[in-house]
């Protein structure tokens, strides 16, 4: 994905001032580099806020004062490594982590509701202040 994130916004409204970009990967931010994101993004839309998944969440658990968390993605085990060391680098103290361990997008977005549901309920939230349910791909329901 780096080596097209100029590219792809550079076509997002062409010569014309963009406020706020949001890369909506939050294994890919990780895995590239929030930096590498906004140099790219940069080349094309030098004004631009830049925002990202993994960006957001680090505000919220600081604006929130969230410092022990639970996390659940649908991430292989790679990819979690990563994820994990990379809240832990963030500062934060991972009390539990869960993932359905899975290799595509296409895997992940097949998730169903009651499958999340009865993951994140086999997870221990007791002693967290929140859990983080990472992956732009993964659908979270909202119950009624």
């Amino acid at each position: 994905m780096a080596d097209y994130i100029y590219e792809t916004t550079n076509q997002i409204l062409p010569n014309e001032k963009v406020d706020v970009v949001a890369y909506g990967c939050t294994s890919g931010t990780i895995e590239i580099g929030e930096e590498r994101i906004k140099s790219e993004i940069h080349k094309s839309k030098a004004d631009a806020l830049i925002t990202t998944p993994i960006t957001a969440a680090i505000k919220a658990f600081k604006l929130s004062n969230f410092k022990k968390i639970a996390v659940l993605t649908p991430y292989p085990k790679d990819v979690n490594i990563k994820v994990y060391d990379y809240l832990i680098k963030q500062g934060l103290d991972i009390k539990s982590f869960s993932s359905f361990n899975l290799n595509y997008d296409s895997e992940i977005a097949k998730v169903t509701q009651d499958s999340l549901i009865q993951t994140i309920s086999s997870i221990d939230l007791k002693e967290v202040d929140c859990l983080f349910v990472s992956c732009t791909a993964l659908k979270n329901y909202r119950s009624n």
